[in-house]
């Protein structure tokens, strides 16, 4: 079962691009005019540098002007890109978005992601198949791991499922732990 993340494409509409402070792979700062598109790294490193070796030629194509994608890994980093101008576009998870825009009301959503149809998405709890856990409240007293703090569907959605099943999310689990990725918590 793979967890999927909605992410939603803003747009800063103000401010020059300048280069990110951190990035998963070395990003150098871009040497031509165009646009520089930020990017988290929701699914691992590997899936991020891949999303920007094939995102670079095809946007710079479809938009006719030079593309540089910025790898920008934690959360918190790339909610603030676009406010600070250090991005001009970027694929947000929703609560980078919601950060983003109380930093500026000139971050603009531009379009939501659309999977399997639908514009909504949900969070899930993957146990392993041979797991005697087969509902939310077989889980209690477990170990659980979450993506991130800031991560909607890897941790807020999931945690406001306990909350929602009538569960005290605070001590619900017997410990729990942040592993950075959806791929690293599977």
């Amino acid at each position: 079962m793979r967890t999927v993340l909605l992410a939603t494409l803003a747009l800063m509409t103000v401010g020059a691009a300048k280069p990110a402070d951190k990035a998963v792979a070395p990003s150098p700062a871009p040497t031509k005019p165009g646009l520089i598109f930020g990017i988290g790294t929701p699914n691992g490193d590997d899936h991020a540098i891949k999303a920007k070796e094939l995102m670079e030629p095809y946007l710079s194509k479809a938009l006719g002007t030079p593309v540089t994608v910025r790898i920008i890994p934690e959360y918190g980093d790339l909610a603030t890109a676009l406010p600070k101008g250090d991005v001009d576009v970027a694929w947000l998870t929703p609560i980078a978005y919601a950060r983003a825009r109380a930093q500026s009301t000139a971050v603009t959503p531009l379009v939501k992601a659309k999977r399997n149809g639908k514009l909504s998405y949900r969070t899930a709890y993957i146990v392993k198949a041979d797991s005697p856990a087969k509902a939310l409240n077989e889980l209690k007293g477990k170990k659980v791991a979450w993506v991130s703090p800031s991560s909607a569907s890897g941790y807020i959605f999931a945690r406001a499922l306990l909350v929602w099943a009538g569960m005290d999310a605070d001590s619900f689990f017997g410990s729990e732990m942040f592993a950075g990725t959806h791929p690293a918590v599977c």
